[in-house]
């Protein structure tokens, strides 16, 4: 019996706006809810275990790296806008005056005590809640 492998026959466009591939995230703006550009996704963080994304680490502010934060945004605090292929982020950016951030060089411990204080700031259910 010959099998065939499926073939994508969805449009372009609607590839485009169901999928993404990671690669494509890094240096997407992020705007905030006044749609003034906030900052570039750096990275986006993924449960292990679900393939879920949870964060979005978005550079902000600084001078050619010099004093620049990432902040992990929860990634549903993210929405995409198809018209000017950017995200806009659920905040406001002096919001994040007080908000859990990491320097731009400074690895992250993603343990529950930081993940919890994420989702508590951002006011979203936390995944670190049932794990041990």
């Amino acid at each position: 019996m010959m099998t065939t492998k499926p073939t994508a026959s969805a449009s372009p466009k609607k590839s485009r706006d169901a999928l993404v591939g990671s690669d494509k995230l890094y240096g997407m703006q992020v705007f905030d809810l006044h749609g003034q550009p906030a900052g570039t996704i750096e990275r986006v963080l993924f449960d292990r275990s679900s393939g879920h994304a949870i964060y979005a680490m978005v550079a902000f502010g600084g001078t050619l790296g010099v004093g620049e934060k990432h902040h992990p945004i929860p990634w549903s605090k993210l929405t995409y806008d198809p018209q000017r292929e950017v995200y806009v982020a659920d905040l406001d950016t002096l919001s994040l005056a007080d908000a859990p951030a990491v320097g731009a060089k400074e690895e992250v411990e993603w343990n529950p005590e930081f993940g919890e204080r994420i989702d508590l700031y951002y006011r979203v259910p936390s995944m670190w809640v049932h794990r041990t």
